[in-house]
């Protein structure tokens, strides 16, 4: 197939073939070729083996093609015989959409064809004349070349006759080792394609701009978990303190766990937990072996606000560590009438005070 370079530059390429929707005054059973035999259209034919191969057929009464990575879209279709000038038969299972690249000049115009029949079985693609002419364009046949002219009069293209045959080869592009796949969901192109959107996936299909990808005919599951992850954000976190200070001592205390330290201390600790009141900004930190022994801590903090302050603590903020909610804590606090007020997951900005704290004690005091 030629590259996207030598396409022409028409933003939307031309129908050829286009035709109505199949109803039930239609014979459907019918398709055939009155042209060529059905040994010479085989897929065990030379032509079929060699190359991919479009054949503009004037006895042709359907566009026919085994080029299934062609269609850019498919539906399966009630197997149809399709009728070869030897009453040979070949099976259609499928139909869609698909684009063929037709020499005009120096260069390739591409173009829709509507309503192809899937024959797995034959080895080329025939291009019906009548379906052609059935949209008003108009086709003449010389003894040098086939000209297509679209119904403005202008040239979508001229096939040049080969050994007495009107066609154009084309390297078989989807016969390699790597072809895993030769349909997708939409929902599996999304993904490929680096989750853009459905429709954006589709009309690269529809308009040829992706080649030897066809999108199976079912839906969306509409939901992609990766885009909602990726698209999810928070409310910026404020610079400054909202609300004001505790209006006295106890009324409010931090807490927050730092370590493991890179080197221990010298009776082997290498955690610290602190405890500062919101009022007076006065703070005791606790050295540990283990964070274990925070809950322990902590009552030696509420023992020593009382017997030296005379007040006992009302609100702990504090982040959701495991230590601070082990059933012993739980049940303590509320012994105690304390109540406890927890950060939002992985934002240590609202624990701020405490984690200020660690930043002065590392930077400064280790």
């Amino acid at each position: 197939m030629p590259s996207l370079d030598t396409v022409s530059d028409t933003t939307e390429p031309p129908d050829i073939g286009s035709e109505p929707e199949w109803t039930a005054d239609e014979d459907l059973d019918i398709a055939y070729t009155l042209t060529f035999e059905g040994a010479f259209l085989a897929k065990e034919s030379a032509l079929g083996q060699e190359f991919e191969t479009e054949l503009y057929d004037s006895g042709a009464i359907r566009h026919m093609s085994p080029y299934r990575h062609h269609f850019i879209d498919f539906e399966t279709i009630t197997p149809k015989p399709i009728g070869a000038a030897d009453n040979g038969t070949f099976k259609a299972i499928g139909k869609g959409n698909m684009y063929v690249d037709v020499p005009n000049s120096d260069k390739m115009s591409r173009v829709l064809l509507r309503d192809v029949l899937y024959a797995p079985n034959m080895g080329v693609t025939l291009v019906s004349v009548s379906r052609i002419t059935a949209t008003d364009c108009q086709v003449h046949f010389d003894n040098k070349c086939c000209c297509i002219y679209s119904l403005s009069k202008s040239v979508i293209g001229n096939i040049p006759v080969v050994d007495g045959l009107y066609h154009v080869h084309h390297p078989k592009t989807f016969d390699y080792a790597g072809q895993v796949k030769d349909a997708f969901t939409i929902d599996e192109l999304h993904r490929l394609m680096g989750h853009i959107s459905h429709d954006a996936a589709r009309d690269l299909v529809r308009k040829g701009l992706v080649l030897g990808v066809m999108i199976e005919d079912s839906p969306s599951s509409g939901v992609c978990a990766a885009c909602e992850a990726a698209k999810m954000t928070r409310k910026p976190i404020q610079q400054y303190r909202e609300g004001e200070h505790a209006a006295a001592v106890g009324y409010e205390v931090h807490s927050d766990i730092w370590g493991p330290a890179p080197v221990k201390t010298l009776g082997g600790r290498k955690y610290y937990v602190s405890f500062t009141d919101n009022h007076s900004r006065w703070t005791m930190t606790y050295l540990m072996w283990t964070k274990d022994k925070v809950f322990h801590h902590y009552q030696s903090f509420v023992a020593l606000m009382k017997a030296h302050h005379g007040v006992a603590v009302k609100l702990l903020h504090l982040d959701q560590g495991g230590e601070y909610l082990s059933n012993r804590f739980n049940t303590y606090l509320s012994e105690q009438g304390m109540k406890r007020r927890l950060t939002v997951h992985d934002t240590p900005e609202y624990n701020g005070v405490a984690e200020r704290l660690n930043c002065t004690l590392i930077t400064k005091c280790i």
